[in-house]
């Protein structure tokens, strides 16, 4: 599901082109997406360490 935020004026800009704003869109949900993925290697990098003191 592709998330907008209606904030980023850069992605609501009504006089770009559609390519230009699709493009922009994309790249901040990438972004997003990046920022999901290590957070989540995060949480696991935590969960090993934790396991590893328990025992």
């Amino acid at each position: 599901s592709d998330e907008f935020d209606f904030n980023d004026t850069d992605i609501n800009n009504s006089n770009e082109p559609e390519e230009i704003q699709t493009a922009k869109t994309s790249q901040t949900s990438l972004k997003r997406k990046r920022k999901q993925t290590e957070k989540a290697r995060e949480g696991e990098a935590q969960k090993k360490s934790k396991r590893k003191t328990q025992i």
